[in-house]
Order: C-alpha cells, then structure tokens, then sequence
C-alpha cells in the first residue's frame, strides 16, 4: 500500500472517530455508569493468515459496588442516513430486511479470549479483557464489525438500574492488499416537505458502495430550473452531507433548501468528492409537483 493510501486510510480513520461519537447518541449518557472502557474505538492493520491479540480495559469506578459486565460480538451497519448502529444477527430486527450477505465483515473473526460473556469487576479494580482477531489468508480490502460490551442492571431497594451498553467500532483493514473500490452516485432528486403550498424542498442522492473499501464522501448539489437551451440559470447550490461508508452500504443523502420551490421542471446535478478527489457528476431533470 503506497503512501497516498496510507495518508487516505488514516483520513478515514479520523473520521470514523468523530462518526463513531453518533453510536453514542442513541445510548444513555456515559457519566451514569461507573464502568470505563478503553478503547473506544478500534482501528486496525491487520496482516494475512496472522492471530492478534488487542486489550481493551474496564475500569469499576465505584468505590464500593461490584459491576457484572456482558460482551458480545455483533455487526456494524450503516443506515440510509449514513449513522452507524450494531445488529445482532442472532436476534435480528423483523422490520430492518438488511442483507447481510453483501457485508464486509469481519465479526466471525473476533472473539473474546477470556473465556466467559460475563465477567465481574471489584470494585475500583480495572479487567483487562482480549480481542482476538483470527485474520483468515485470503482476506482483502477493509472489514468491520462492532464489540457491545454492557453493564448489567443491578435491583437495589426494589429500584432496577438501567443497563447501558457501550458500541466499539471495529475497523479492519488488511495490510498491503487494498480492497477494490466501486462508489457510485446512482440517483439525485428532488422532494416536497409537504402539501402546504410554502412546503420547503429536500434534495435527495443516492449513493451505493458495491467495493470493498471505507472511503469519506462529501456530497454537494446544484438545483436549477430546467431550460432547454441548457443555459446556465440562477439556482442554488447546498453542501448534501459529509460523511464516510463502509462496505455494502446504500445511502439516501437528504437535505432540506433553504426556501421554497415551486412547481415546475428543474435541473438536479450532484456532485460526490471520495477522499477529497475529483468529483463524480450526475444530472438529471426532475419534475416538482404540487
């Protein structure tokens, strides 16, 4: 892998980091439990064919109160707004109809070598549990997979805590053998926030990762009303979103115009940068209706 993979690679990894904070969001606040967890996040190279061991460590802040801690190895996906959240595939959602068959994962892979799913941690002590990592021979490109590790709820005076649990990335990319790259812009539109007749528009684009690579996209899109003679109109231009996808993920790009459209023909064109590259274009007349 030559250097300006390297540099991109490490760019994505960043960005992963900031994305990574998302998981976190849709979880309660961090400061309502007493367990700590290092790292956060894990990003790693890993080599053909090789076992590698990685530490993660727990830290029992209470003073006085043992926590019961459980682990499980799960996927990591990516919705069509581009968050990242975790799926059991043994316990799957009837209503997410993921394939995960298409998935770049890594989690049959990935194993705590600590022998069971629950552990004990004193109180003030730190546990320092092992990710195993079995990297398969033929393995290319970039893998993931996320690590839940959840603190148990405890009953005190009849009251039941809450159990949180703590999503840790796992990113996987497999040294010197980058995976093929196949992004593509497949869909740009338009859609009424509405039937009111001040209704603001959204502007929509669809983006597929068919390749085996995590990249970082930004996206951005010119709307104009249509002419025929092509002449360059006035008509806005909006920064979509930036963010980055992983494997298999089919995303569905959304944001809102800062004013109103009315009805009629216009000229869409989305422009999606990978890497900070050259921007792929794609154009297409769209119809606004009432």
């Amino acid at each position: 892998m030559d250097a300006h993979h390297r540099s991109r690679g490490r760019e994505s990894r960043q960005s992963v980091v900031r994305l990574s904070l998302l998981l976190l969001l849709w979880m309660l606040d961090a400061s309502q439990a007493s367990v700590l967890i290092r790292p956060m996040l894990i990003s790693y190279e890993a080599t053909p064919g090789t076992v590698s061991q990685i530490a993660v460590l727990l830290e029992n802040r209470s003073p006085t109160a043992t926590q019961q801690v459980a682990t499980k190895i799960v996927e990591l996906l990516q919705n069509e707004s581009g968050k990242y959240y975790p799926q059991d595939p043994c316990s799957p959602d009837p209503n997410d109809g993921v394939d995960l068959s298409h998935r770049a994962t890594c989690r049959e892979w990935l194993s705590f070598s600590d022998g069971p799913d629950r552990i004990e941690i004193e109180a003030g002590t730190t546990v320092t549990l092992s990710l195993s990592i079995d990297t398969p021979a033929q393995a290319q490109g970039f893998y993931c997979a996320a690590a839940i590790i959840a603190v148990m709820p405890k009953i005190q005076d009849s009251v039941i805590a809450t159990r949180i649990d703590y999503v840790i990335p796992i990113l996987i990319e497999i040294k010197d053998r980058p995976g093929r790259r196949q992004i593509d812009l497949v869909d740009v539109g338009l859609r009424r926030q509405g039937t009111e007749p001040d209704a603001l528009t959204t502007v929509q684009m669809v983006v597929h990762n068919n390749g085996r690579t995590y990249n970082r996209l930004q996206a951005s899109a010119r709307i104009r009303p249509f002419a025929e003679d092509h002449r360059h109109t006035p008509g806005d231009e909006i920064e979509v979103k930036e963010l980055s996808i992983i494997p298999g993920s089919r995303l569905k790009l959304e944001t809102k115009l800062p004013h109103h459209l009315t009805p009629g023909r216009y000229r869409v064109t989305g422009l999606l940068s990978i890497d900070g590259g050259p921007a792929f274009i794609l154009e297409k007349e769209v119809r606004l209706t009432e």
